[in-house]
């Protein structure tokens, strides 16, 4: 009795809102969005911003018409923003250019259908996994995933004869996806702000074959910067082979400048560094950790029915 019953919020549904269009006035926020603007308030304290940022952060929602107590989906809340406002050094311009553009991007790629993507190509998915070892085991000592890239053993003469082109994108955006839902997870776990990964790229292996993964490099690089910007906060190539600087000269071009400062390159050596921004007991041994889970390798070619006279026995 007395209270006023709550009215219906603006809210742009994901991937489906036009992100030029003019939202309706905001009108009071529900005791969900409440809570959700403040636990992101909570998050955005943490980035340590200075006034100015937090003046454009700001000002960057309200160009955008995006309210406040938005869902933590990763594509309008404000954790969201700062990725994209800060990987164009505070360009207010730059920004939004870049972020309607990912709008229209999610819009096209229809992301509300993409898992039923993946239960509809489970054996494309099972041959590009077998081909490219990438995987996401444990955390770094801040909380943020730790990812390992095999690339040196990729058969990618082979991977680029059986992998189709478009499949192989939608792949990419389907387990980019996934790590983007595994960070917002992992920050309302530790109640901080996770919203970056350290990976570890094994190019042991590695040789002038490997020039035939360029091509599918150049896409998940391509897609990252754009869509999924200013996540990375540690590359350490490892075992990198003589042959090492003849490919990255390959794909320098391709990664992001932001990401390119944060590559560093080691032919041996690299455990004391590895271990210290990595526990040893989260480490793979093969790294020179202790943790002797068994990442994943190349296991061979999984085809389907209609590639089965390329097929490769394991």
């Amino acid at each position: 009795p007395g209270r006023t019953p709550p009215r219906r919020v603006f809210a742009r549904s994901q991937g489906r809102s036009s992100p030029g269009k003019e939202a309706p006035p905001q009108q009071p926020i529900r005791r969900k969005e409440r809570q959700a603007a403040s636990a992101m308030a909570e998050y955005i304290a943490q980035l340590g911003l200075n006034d100015e940022q937090k003046r454009l952060l700001l000002s960057f929602k309200k160009e955008l018409k995006i309210p406040d107590g938005v869902p933590f989906d990763g594509v309008a809340d404000d954790l969201t923003l700062f990725r994209f406002i800060s990987a164009k050094k505070w360009v207010m311009a730059d920004a939004l250019k870049q972020y309607r553009s990912y709008r229209e991007w999610r819009e096209e790629e229809e992301m509300d259908k993409l898992d039923a993507w993946a239960d509809n190509h489970k054996d494309e998915i099972e041959l590009i996994e077998s081909l490219f070892p990438l995987s996401q085991h444990g955390w770094d000592k801040e909380g943020r995933p730790l990812i390992y890239e095999d690339i040196g053993v990729i058969p990618a003469a082979r991977f680029a004869k059986l992998v189709k082109m478009p499949g192989f994108h939608k792949w990419h955006v389907w387990w980019m996806e996934k790590l983007m839902r595994t960070m917002r997870e992992q920050t309302k776990k530790l109640g901080k702000p996770v919203y970056k990964v350290t990976c570890i790229v094994n190019m042991q292996g590695s040789s002038f074959e490997s020039r035939h993964f360029v091509p599918f490099f150049k896409v998940m690089s391509q897609c990252d910067e754009q869509n999924y910007p200013e996540i990375v906060q540690n590359v350490f190539c490892v075992n990198s082979p003589w042959i090492f600087p003849a490919l990255y000269a390959l794909v320098k071009n391709f990664i992001d400048p932001n990401t390119r400062e944060k590559i560093q390159v080691f032919s041996s050596g690299y455990e004391k560094k590895l271990l210290e921004h990595v526990d040893a007991k989260v480490l793979n041994v093969k790294f020179g950790g202790q943790n002797k889970e068994v990442l994943p390798t190349v296991t061979g070619i999984k085809v389907s029915r209609a590639d089965k006279q390329d097929k490769i026995e394991r």
